[in-house]
């Protein structure tokens, strides 16, 4: 109890206090941020000067699931939405891929998103209740009059961006 805190359970934060753990994370040797350990985090026990760097299914596991990543992944779909008013889908996978990688996309590269949000959006038409969970839970509701199939379609296509290597790897 004295060594550990005497809880070994992760709790989400809430309130203003749910973003802080984006800046100061609690390390346990006893059990490490479960992100962290599935991302190379080097052990506390020794000094690193360089990370190793993997790619595992693990780690897609992660990025496609974990809480954090579907709410940026939500954030960023929001956003590209909202900085897109043409509503056009080649603008708005654009505008997803330039935020994520700080680049502009090929044609190449957005073709396939393009068609993903369709198929996604044909989906969630047969899946309401689907399409709500993934467009609000957990960043909260849309701005009123958002529709909510697009938005889930738009949450799953930048979820896609999110998890591409080059996002997380040096080329």
């Amino acid at each position: 109890r004295a060594a550990f805190g005497g809880s070994t359970d992760w709790n989400d934060s809430t309130g203003e206090d749910r973003y802080r753990r984006g800046i100061y994370t609690e390390w346990r040797r006893s059990m490490p941020y479960p992100s962290m350990a599935t991302f190379d985090a080097p052990n506390r026990e020794v000094c690193t000067v360089r990370r190793s760097q993997t790619n595992t299914p693990l780690q897609a596991l992660v990025t496609l699931n974990d809480p954090v990543y579907l709410e940026a992944a939500q954030a960023l779909a929001r956003r590209a939405i909202k900085e897109s008013p043409d509503g056009n889908p080649s603008t708005i996978a654009s505008r997803i891929f330039q935020l994520a990688l700080v680049r502009p996309a090929r044609p190449a590269e957005i073709t396939p998103l393009t068609g993903f949000h369709q198929t996604a959006y044909k989906t969630f038409l047969q899946d309401a209740e689907g399409a709500r969970a993934l467009a609000t839970e957990p960043i909260g509701p849309p701005d009123e009059g958002s529709d909510l199939v697009d938005l889930a379609a738009w949450t799953a296509v930048a979820n896609v961006v999110l998890n591409l290597d080059e996002v997380f790897q040096k080329p």
